[in-house]
């Protein structure tokens, strides 16, 4: 490379290169890494980052525009997640492998998008559960608020970056309310099951066995539900709520306030209206209850109600089964 060649390649370097989602993105890190250090159901995943370079030349070698707030933020962190724990993250940047050719990056049928010069778009990250997606040949980015719906992104800093920083902070100064709210849960009667499920995910970083446990809802976030929708919530699922509000585990899972605001209503049986309450084997069967009286039945996937026998034994026990051998197997 000659001379001017190396200064018009530096100068390229520093005309694309914005400082300002790279300051953002390393503060979204900071912000994560702090507040996990705090509150055990979060967690956050950062990984060494990748060259500016290396991803120029991976670009250049296919002709696939990679956005420069990608490339800028890879430069960081080559993939990130951070969430409570969940699987799919309130704001996570897809890794990039810049030894992958176009076979293992993109399906057959993009592929021959490609070849014949069609536009498409593909999936980068997503914000909120809302997925990042750029085009592959102008570099534009998108957020897809609603499905097949794109929305371009003008500014990424300010329109995904700034809001995510926003939001850690918020959540970092919640930490100390969460905290104070697990404290008094130590007498809650389902705080035993709580304990042994933070005993199957572990002390790292990440979950195991895809546990998500949620930060719990105070007395007053219940009652404004309780008055708002007209109804008294079962006392074991207001009790679990005040310790995870919002739980996945062993192919359960349990609603927080927001998701039954959502309208978790069956069509009422028999002149009766019942509320799902959890999911009992990640297919189809949900425990419910009867808005009216309160009490506890299994919706089956023979759309029939059956007895229950209780929130504690219908969610919890055959759960912990499973991920005892789940923990045997490994």
């Amino acid at each position: 490379m000659s001379l001017i060649d190396k200064i018009s390649s530096i100068m390229t370097k520093k005309s694309t290169e914005n400082k300002l989602i790279k300051e953002k993105m390393s503060r979204i890190i900071e912000l994560s890494e702090e507040i996990q250090k705090k509150a055990r159901w979060w967690y956050c995943a950062a990984d060494k980052p990748v060259s500016r370079e290396k991803l120029e030349e991976w670009k250049k070698k296919y002709n696939i525009s990679l956005p420069s707030e990608y490339i800028d933020i890879l430069t960081v962190t080559n993939g990130f997640t951070v969430d409570y724990s969940s699987t799919v993250g309130y704001f996570r940047i897809e890794s990039f492998d810049t030894e992958r050719d176009l076979e293992q990056c993109f399906t057959v049928n993009q592929l021959n998008m490609l070849k014949k010069k069609i536009p498409f778009k593909s999936c980068f990250g997503w914000i909120n559960h809302h997925c990042l997606y750029f085009d592959v040949f102008s570099g534009q980015v998108f957020i897809e608020y609603d499905r097949c719906k794109y929305q371009p992104v003008k500014d990424l800093a300010e329109e995904v970056l700034e809001p995510v920083i926003k939001h850690l902070e918020k959540e970092l100064a919640n930490s100390e309310k969460y905290r104070l709210l697990l404290e008094e849960s130590r007498n809650n009667p389902l705080r035993p099951m709580y304990d042994r499920l933070l005993e199957f995910a572990g002390d790292g970083p990440l979950p195991k066995m895809n546990i998500v446990l949620e930060p719990p809802a105070d007395e007053e976030a219940l009652c404004r539900w309780e008055a708002e929708n007209g109804m008294k919530l079962p006392q074991e699922y207001r009790n679990w709520v005040k310790i995870s509000n919002g739980s996945e585990f062993g192919h359960k899972f349990i609603l927080s306030l927001d998701a039954l605001r959502k309208g978790y209503k069956l069509d009422p049986i028999d002149g009766v209206e019942y509320v799902i309450l959890a999911g009992l084997t990640g297919c189809f069967d949900y425990l419910v209850f009867n808005s009216q009286t309160g009490e506890y039945a299994v919706y089956t996937e023979d759309f029939e109600l059956e007895e229950s026998a209780g929130f504690e034994e219908e969610i919890f026990e055959d759960a912990f089964e499973y991920m005892e051998e789940h923990m045997e197997e490994e």
